[in-house]
């Protein structure tokens, strides 16, 4: 039974808000059934809680100047035979069970828009269409099944930002499909498993950013039937963890590979001290104070100063540059921060001398002995002696592509307690 039944309408600006019951499976709720072409517009909201969010039926449908949520268990937007477009419009899909957008027979554009997909399957499916992501569009899909699922479909993205973090394939395309990045895009999969999976498909990077980062592999093919055309433009280079130049990034090669980065040289550089995707910030707290859930954070130039992380879920790329400070600790994490920092230039030397990558604060109290912060210095008498109390949980991951040395130190476990009794 739906909640709401639109067709071939406008929707003005008070929105639309309609809630279901999504405890209760057997009720069997539509948020929203579209038949025929509907335009949800204006500065109102969409706010569904349903079993299912939208189904639509044979129109097209037209989401523009929107914010809203769908919460669902059984699949958040559903078009057949019809057309979606999201424009500016900033939208929140969360369904444990089933997917997020699934269109069938058609086109699905978001452009201009900030798109969060949290969901058990498939963050995007399209069968026999084609996925436009274009003009700004943030999409951040995180999923435990595969983040965009194709079938005879092509997937375009364009000047924009796609990041997507899965426990499965990241894009799974099948039977005569083809992705395509171009401009200034950026891409970034994250995966438990593999980065591309594919059948029949051409893979054409002709510019902007991809990042591939995988526990198995950047990319593997159905089966030995499958065929896969990867084109890359001039002007884009593949680079492996290590920062070296792969030559031939064919298929042979990053089916053996956990982790390929593709830069195009012809981009614009960035300026600024950080950076989050192709946004420069003029100093590392500005691009902190931006930052959202699931983004990375990356240093674009050594600095020099005190920074604080109170808040926030996010990624600190080093990217080879160095943290400095005189007498203090040069970044200080509470405990109410959730950051991983990483360093993607894994031959630079980050972590030597009195440059320390980063100290807890745990708390806001200060360090207890020592200097008020140095987690990594040249100083094999000194160690982290932080307030640390053992049964909370660790808020700061450090994370390394390859072993990174620390130079003329040595850690010692915090059950050392014969060589240094009065610190542990």
């Amino acid at each position: 039974m739906p909640r709401m039944i639109l067709k071939s309408s406008s929707v003005g600006k008070n929105g639309l808000k309609t809630t279901g019951d999504t405890e209760n499976e057997s009720l069997c709720y539509d948020g929203i059934v579209i038949v025929g072409d509907v335009t949800i517009h204006g500065e109102g909201s969409l706010d569904i809680d349903a079993a299912n969010g939208i189904d639509v039926y044979e129109g097209d449908v037209v989401i523009e100047g929107i914010e809203g949520t769908i919460n669902t268990v059984w699949g958040g937007i559903s078009v057949e035979y019809g057309n979606l477009t999201i424009s500016d419009s900033s939208l929140t899909i969360t369904d444990d069970n089933n997917g997020g957008i699934a269109v069938d027979g058609n086109d699905l554009v978001i452009e201009s828009s900030e798109v969060k997909i949290n969901t058990g399957d498939s963050g995007v499916f399209m069968d026999d269409g084609t996925l436009t992501i274009c003009d700004g569009t943030e999409l951040d899909i995180t999923t435990e099944y595969s983040g965009i699922y194709v079938y005879g479909s092509d997937i375009v993205i364009e000047d924009s930002t796609a990041k997507i973090d899965t426990l499965n394939w990241a894009i799974y395309s099948d039977i005569d499909s083809s992705i395509t990045i171009r401009g200034e895009a950026v891409l970034n999969i994250v995966s438990e498993w593999t980065g591309f999976c594919v059948e029949n498909t051409e893979i054409n990077i002709e510019s902007g950013t991809v990042t591939v980062d995988t526990y198995e592999r950047v990319i593997n093919t159905v089966d030995d039937e499958s065929t896969l055309e990867i084109n890359i433009a001039d002007g884009v280079t593949a680079y492996d963890s290590e920062g070296n130049v792969i030559e031939n990034p064919d298929y042979e090669t990053l089916s053996n590979l956990a982790y390929v980065r593709f830069e195009d040289a012809s981009a614009p550089a960035i300026e600024g001290a950080a950076s989050i995707g192709t946004q420069g910030y003029a100093t590392l707290q500005d691009a902190v104070n931006a930052a959202k859930t699931g983004d990375t954070i990356t240093l674009l130039a050594n600095i020099e100063g005190t920074y604080t992380i109170d808040s926030g879920k996010f990624t600190l790329d080093l990217n080879g540059k160095v943290l400095k400070t005189t007498n203090a600790a040069p970044l200080t994490i509470q405990d109410s921060a959730d950051v991983t920092i990483t360093d993607s230039d894994s031959g630079s030397d980050s972590c030597d001398g009195h440059h320390a990558v980063a100290v807890i604060n745990h708390s806001g109290s200060n360090n207890s002995t020592e200097h008020p912060g140095y987690l990594f210095d040249s100083n094999p008498a000194t160690k982290w002696c932080s307030n640390y109390i053992a049964s909370d949980n660790a808020w700061v991951i450090f994370k390394f592509i390859n072993p990174t040395r620390i130079k003329s130190y040595t850690l010692v476990p915090s059950g050392d307690t014969a060589t240094y009794p009065t610190r542990n």
